[in-house]
């Protein structure tokens, strides 16, 4: 309740200054709610709005997702508070066993869990093809339970806050505001299936989704 509550009115204010920084084209519906095997959720991730934008859509999506967040984020005064009462899941490499048990406890419990496959916010030159590479994390979980992962690509985020920046650029007006769309698909995951290979479906679902954010 308290997780429901608290990412409900964070969605809220973060949409109210939104629109300081970019436009929202949501060209996808949300994937509805989680089945009994629960749901993961995945994006691309080129900016620290990301999590702002998502924050927004999960409110419009009435969806209160489990965020995995790197473990020194809940070492900084009152965002690690906050973090813990959304019901965050800290995740890093000294964590990873804790981190998997965490989101497949969540998953059996038929909650959704978001993640960003590529574990950093990554620049344009590490890009080239679309997406860095991807952490396998994703993929681990679903072939547990056999659950599927809602696949977002988001477009434009680093034109709006460019990796490195302290701040995002804020544009008064609309037409100087960059248009971040976002599309979204769901890719089936067999339990039991080879990891190799949903990894290479998620790769390929992830470009082709980022292709479609980022056309006109």
């Amino acid at each position: 309740m308290i997780n429901s509550i608290l990412c409900g009115w964070c969605g809220l204010i973060v949409a109210l200054f939104l629109h300081l920084f970019v436009n929202l084209d949501l060209a996808s519906e949300g994937p509805g709610a989680p089945g009994s095997n629960g749901l993961i959720m995945v994006c691309n991730h080129r900016s620290k709005l990301d999590l702002y934008i998502a924050l927004a859509v999960f409110r419009r999506w009435k969806m209160t997702p489990r965020m995995l967040v790197h473990t020194r984020y809940f070492e900084r005064p009152g965002v690690g508070l906050l973090l813990r009462g959304i019901g965050a899941i800290p995740a890093s490499q000294e964590t990873a066993r804790a981190t998997m048990r965490a989101a497949i406890d969540a998953l059996a419990t038929g909650e959704c869990v978001a993640l960003a496959p590529e574990g950093r916010v990554v620049h344009a030159v590490d890009r080239a093809g679309g997406i860095s590479s991807l952490r396998r994390g994703a993929a681990r979980f679903a072939v547990e339970l056999g659950t599927p992962i809602f696949v977002v690509g988001l477009s434009k985020t680093d034109r709006a806050w460019p990796p490195g920046s302290r701040l995002p650029s804020i544009r008064l007006r609309k037409a100087l505001r960059p248009t971040v769309k976002i599309e979204a698909v769901s890719l089936a995951v067999e339990q039991g299936a080879p990891v190799s290979a949903v990894m290479a479906d998620l790769r390929k679902t992830l470009l082709d989704v980022i292709v479609r954010a980022e056309s006109p």
